[in-house]
C-alpha cells in the first residue's frame, strides 16, 4: 500500500477567502504566485520530507504549486514533476464528475505502479478527494471541501490519516 505525503501550496491573495470554494473566480487562477509568509510552514514540510525516502513526486503545474513545490525540493532534494490530472477544480466549467474522473486516474495510476512512497503538492480539493479516495474509495461533492490549511503536510499511511502543522 501506497503512503502518500500530501500539502497545500503556499499562502497566496486568496488563501481565507471562503467565497471562492463556493462561487469560484472569475478569472485564470493559474499563475496566481504564493506569498512570502508561505515559506515558513513550506520549509518546515522540506525538512520533514527530507527524512522521508520517496518513489515519486508530483505537483499541479500552477504556478503557486511549482514554487511550493520548489520551496520543498529544494529542502528535501526531492524533484516534483508536474502532473495535469491535480490542478484546481475548475469551478468556471468543470463538472465534478470530470474532475473526479481526472483525480482518480492520477490515484489509480500512483496505486498500479506500487510506489512504496510519494509526495504531492496540489490544491485544496484535489487533497480532499485524494484523502477520500484513499480511505474509502469514494467520491462525494463533500470531499472538495476536506482540505488542510496551507504549512500542513496530510499523511495517509496504512489507512489512518494524521495532519502536521508547520505554521508554528
Amino acid at each position: 500500500m501506497t503512503d502518500f505525503y500530501i500539502f497545500r501550496h503556499g499562502d497566496t491573495i486568496e488563501t481565507g477567502k471562503w467565497w471562492f470554494k463556493f462561487i469560484g473566480r472569475k478569472y485564470d487562477s493559474r499563475n496566481i504566485r504564493i506569498l512570502p509568509k508561505a515559506k515558513y510552514g513550506l520549509e518546515g514540510i522540506g525538512k520533514f520530507l527530507k527524512n522521508i525516502k520517496t518513489d515519486a513526486n508530483f505537483t499541479s503545474p500552477y504556478i503557486r504549486c511549482i514554487e511550493s513545490s520548489d520551496i520543498v525540493g529544494r529542502i528535501s532534494h526531492k524533484k516534483y514533476q508536474p502532473d495535469d490530472r491535480i490542478r484546481e477544480l475548475e469551478r468556471n466549467g468543470e463538472s465534478l464528475r470530470s474532475f473526479n474522473e481526472r483525480v482518480r486516474s492520477f490515484f489509480d495510476e500512483i496505486r498500479s505502479n506500487n510506489y512504496s512512497a510519494v509526495s504531492i503538492c496540489t490544491h485544496g480539493a484535489v487533497i480532499g478527494t485524494l484523502k477520500h479516495l484513499a480511505k474509502r474509495d469514494k467520491f462525494c461533492f463533500f470531499h472538495v471541501l476536506d482540505y488542510p490549511n496551507p504549512g500542513n503536510l496530510i499523511i495517509i499511511k496504512d489507512g489512518m490519516i494524521k495532519t502536521l502543522d508547520f505554521n508554528k
